[in-house]
């Protein structure tokens, strides 16, 4: 690993000196499943206390409440800030406490050039969430999971992430962890169209970026940051 400029981050180190070429995954004809909104709030306070609840309602219901309404256009649904459904997967390396991030490519519809999540995407119509997880992350980074991979990842929550307003999407994300023993990650190439850059960093940076208190970042909300560190810090402690 080489450091970055940013305090405590490190580049994660190209294994050959040029990634995959690809293109980003931007069609707008692309089928999404359609939900209804699990709220509706111009109130970010407001819209705190609902994401609460129905965090809440999912820990004794199953996620299978959600059910879909029709099957409309990629373009469609950002357009217009239809729900739907993605998945999120966050690489951790729990030996050191430090979180995979990947740098998204220019040339994205959303948030383009912003530092994000290890790995994600939008669940194809009728594709069990895990199952996103695992096609994005060869589809992004070029990695397979191995089956112990497979075992490891831990569904953190459901989270109802209203981001239209904002230039994003409106889904329900399914947010998982992969917690590891290393920074031996990806074992392939990025996927150039996709991911411009991969870096390492600790946590507490992490929560400045998500919170945007360093530029450049996609935004999260309080309760996603507080949902995934509680995960995080779990996940630490049962490695030890």
């Amino acid at each position: 690993m080489s450091s970055s400029s940013g305090v405590g981050a490190f580049v994660v180190e190209e294994k050959t000196s040029s990634p995959r070429q690809g293109s980003a995954n931007n069609d707008p004809g692309e089928k999404l499943e359609v939900f209804a909104p699990p709220f509706v709030s111009d109130d970010d306070e407001l819209e705190e206390q609902h994401q609460r609840t129905f965090l809440e309602e999912l820990t004794t219901q199953s996620s299978s409440k959600l059910e879909v309404q029709r099957v409309d256009t990629r373009a469609n649904v950002l357009k217009q800030g239809l729900w739907c459904r993605a998945s999120h997967l966050w690489v951790v390396d729990v030996a050191s406490n430090l979180v995979l991030v990947q740098r998204r490519s220019p040339n994205k519809d959303t948030f383009p050039n912003c530092w994000d999540v290890s790995c994600a995407g939008h669940c194809e119509v009728g594709e069990a969430p895990e199952l996103t997880v695992s096609r994005e992350l060869e589809e992004e980074l070029g990695h397979v999971l191995s089956d112990d991979e497979r075992r490891a990842l831990c569904p953190v929550c459901v989270f109802p992430s209203a981001k239209h307003k904002k230039g994003g999407w409106n889904a329900y994300e399914y947010v998982y962890l992969l917690p590891l023993n290393h920074t031996n990650f990806p074992r392939g190439e990025r996927n150039k169209g996709e991911v411009s850059a991969l870096k390492w960093l600790p946590v507490d940076e992490l929560v400045k970026m998500l919170r945007e208190e360093i530029p450049g970042a996609v935004p999260r909300q309080n309760l996603y940051v507080e949902k995934l560190v509680e995960a995080v810090h779990q996940s630490s402690s049962s490695s030890t």
